[in-house]
């Protein structure tokens, strides 16, 4: 998407993979994909009439006058003239967007689309289609908000609408993003964690570039980086296109700047790889190289760079959730040192099932297990304060709270996020010894999934329109 010189905001099907983050990013609700091109598509203020002097289609047809187009800039205007003469609001200024479309004599209750929270019986002018209700919201409305009524006010955010609030008509959306993201979040946190743990390894002197604990991290590494790539393919709507994210990038966008630092860190756990291979296949020179880069100086130079690579990869996606501005939950404050701690939890936990498969390390399966417990320490604190108390927030927060702990997704949450993802890691390690690495592993790893999968869905159960 880019905006012309005259202002309209129009988009370049060619260049777009269909990864739905511009979906995400807008607070209206105003993009889709378009089902012929399977690309991103919006209203573009007719910018095929307009740029010929013509005003839109819906302008034109409408019988009411009801919508009026122009320039806002020019005083004479007869747009200009009615926000200025006239009482108007605009959808979520807050947010930042500078929206250019005035409602004159808007209210919240007709404006806001979370203002009605509950899902009627009827509609203002039909029925109720079996199923079309927002997920997570319906069942628990009651604790959200008071339901809008003939008796009283309904109350919206501290807020009372003098108005009995009433939906005319409903349509239900597809989210957008679904468990590919999920698992995508997954892999990319094994992947950048079980990296850093081989850089704490090396730092500590307990593994070399050449050994088989160096060789088999790598390739834990290079197979969730793999991964992490399928995934990500998965969920474009143009797989095809996929090589033009870094051909043609979006520079403003994070999913650009992460497709980079993903291709940088694939070249440095390749170099590696190689490294490995060309010691373990004893070819000539190896050895001077494996010297060179094991003294002390030029491990802590070359490690400490590609460690904040890796750290880039575990956390750059919480800018791009960031910049998904209307989806209130993933504007979290604490969401970039939450994806850093989970990196560091699917990697110290893989670094314990293969010190199990291979032999322990003593001072490194220590340090692995202080920064497990820290790691799911520090978690449990975050989705505490930001998923469970969650207090003070805006209501489309609390009501994706209230989706992912006591609604629709409450099994995902407490049993895999919670339970398999906290309480089981922490339970097996002191309560069933050091020969339980796998199940410490395969628990952190799917309660990590279970996590993402919640926080990604419920995200979106909010309506935009």
């Amino acid at each position: 998407m880019f905006k012309r010189s005259d202002g309209i905001v129009d988009f370049d099907g060619d260049a777009c993979i269909g990864c739905k983050a511009c979906i995400q990013a807008c607070p209206y609700d105003a993009i889709y994909i378009d089902p012929d091109t399977l690309t991103a598509a919006k209203c573009h203020y007719c910018a095929h009439r307009t740029e010929i002097g013509l005003e839109p289609a819906c302008v034109v047809v409408c019988p009411e006058q009801a919508i009026i187009s122009g320039d806002i800039d020019d005083p004479h205007s007869t747009i200009r003239q009615l926000i200025d003469n006239n009482q108007v609001k605009t959808r979520k200024p807050e947010i930042g967007t500078k929206p250019k479309l005035f409602y004159i004599e808007g209210s919240t209750v007709t404006l806001d689309p979370i203002a009605s929270v509950q899902i009627p019986s009827t509609y203002m002018w039909s029925d109720v289609e079996a199923g079309n209700k927002h997920a997570g919201i319906d069942k628990n409305a009651n604790k959200l908000t008071k339901a809008s009524t003939a008796d009283g006010p309904v109350k919206i955010g501290g807020k009372v609408a003098e108005h009995m609030v009433q939906v005319s008509y409903d349509v239900n959306h597809k989210k957008a993003w679904h468990w590919p993201v999920a698992a995508y979040l997954t892999t990319k946190a094994s992947a950048a964690g079980t990296y850093l743990m081989l850089m704490c390894a090396m730092a500590m002197g307990v593994a070399d570039i050449g050994d088989v604990v160096s060789r088999v991290m790598s390739l834990i590494v290079l197979v969730a980086m793999v991964a992490t790539g399928v995934f990500l393919c998965v969920d474009l709507e143009r797989p095809e296109r996929f090589l033009r994210v870094i051909i043609r990038p979006q520079w403003r966008s994070w999913l650009s700047r992460g497709a980079w630092i993903l291709v940088g860190f694939g070249g440095i756990v390749i170099s590696i790889l190689g490294i490995n291979l060309a010691a373990w296949l004893e070819i000539k020179h190896v050895d001077e190289l494996e010297n060179m880069l094991l003294r002390p100086a030029t491990l802590l130079a070359w490690g400490g760079a590609s460690s904040i690579v890796a750290i880039c990869v575990a956390t750059y996606t919480a800018y791009l959730f960031r910049q998904a501005k209307g989806r209130e939950l993933w504007q979290g404050k604490y969401l970039p040192l939450h994806m850093g701690v989970q990196a560091a939890i699917a990697g110290s936990a893989i670094c314990i099932m293969l010190m199990n498969w291979v032999g322990g390390v003593g001072d490194m399966y220590s340090f692995c297990v202080t920064v497990l417990c820290g790691g799911i320490a520090i978690s449990a604190v975050i989705v505490y304060s930001e998923h469970i108390v969650d207090k003070n927030r805006v209501t489309a927060v609390r009501m994706s709270n209230q989706a992912m702990v006591f609604g629709e997704y409450r099994i995902w949450f407490w049993v895999g996020g919670i339970f398999c993802g906290h309480v089981l890691p922490l339970t097996v390690l002191f309560g069933a010894g050091t020969g339980f690495g796998t199940i410490v592993a395969v628990g952190a790893l799917f309660g990590l999934f279970c996590y993402e999968y919640v926080f990604i869905l419920a995200g979106q159960t909010v309506p935009n329109s």
